[in-house]
């Protein structure tokens, strides 16, 4: 709606490094006391409102959670102090292979995010073999399709814990995942730049 409909558009996806991400190893759940649970994981740098923060802190009163383990990666100590005792915060890791492994230890990734211009960590976690449930907000829901997630509507909480107890989830294959990650990997988007900038030169040169 705004001037700049008037101009031509490209869309180019973020790139995602395969070499980091992908089924990893881990002792994720031993280490935080939930061998026997449904991880639920959350990643985000800035966690806010707008991220989700509030939404999965909702959830957490509505899930059995003697079954389910809500687990949120890159949350400040400083925000902890507000995250009920029922969810496990992890402070924000600079190392992609432990990123890999909380990906890879998650039975399901959540992206509760009502705004994104991507949705990077969605990509990441499907890299890693895990199906994920977004919402359908800006970007996350391009990433999603029905062979490695589902696309609930944004804030419906009874829905999401519906989708989430019902497991149909479950029957994602964790190869499906990877599959449809691959489109995102980085040597298959970042040419795309380099194209786009030859053919702003090319027209710049005709004018």
């Amino acid at each position: 709606k705004s001037f700049l409909s008037e101009y031509p558009t490209n869309v180019i996806y973020n790139g995602l490094d395969l070499k980091h991400f992908k089924p990893t190893a881990n002792t994720i759940k031993s280490a935080y006391g939930i061998k026997n649970k449904i991880m639920l994981l959350g990643v985000a740098q800035n966690w806010s409102k707008k991220k989700g923060f509030n939404d999965f802190i909702k959830l957490s009163s509505l899930l059995d959670m003697d079954k389910y383990a809500i687990v949120l990666v890159g949350v400040p100590k400083s925000l902890q102090k507000k995250v009920p005792h029922n969810i496990i915060c992890v402070d924000q890791t600079n190392s992609t292979t432990e990123l890999a492994q909380f990906y890879s230890a998650a039975d399901l990734f959540l992206n509760l995010s009502y705004e994104e211009t991507f949705g990077l960590v969605t990509a990441e976690a499907l890299a890693c073999g895990t199906p994920a449930i977004v919402y359908n907000r800006t970007a996350v829901p391009e990433i999603i399709d029905e062979s490695c997630g589902i696309v609930v509507e944004a804030g419906n909480l009874e829905r999401l814990k519906r989708i989430i107890t019902d497991e149909q989830w479950k029957t994602i294959e964790s190869n499906s995942c990877i599959g449809h990650a691959k489109q995102y990997e980085d040597k298959t988007q970042y040419p795309k730049y380099i194209e786009l900038y030859k053919k702003i030169l090319e027209e710049g040169e005709k004018l």
